[in-house]
């Protein structure tokens, strides 16, 4: 399997593996206080 530069692919980014990451990654952020306070852009 070919690189990216500075990223490794030892587990192949199918469809299982993204779907794992995704989640991985949701339930980092999740877990944080993450609240944006101001912003343009919200109501």
């Amino acid at each position: 399997m070919s690189r990216i530069a500075g990223l490794p692919t030892t587990y192949p980014l199918n469809e299982a593996n993204l779907k794992r990451l995704w989640d991985e990654v949701d339930r980092y952020w999740r877990s944080r206080d993450t609240v944006l306070e101001n912003s343009v852009f919200t109501i």
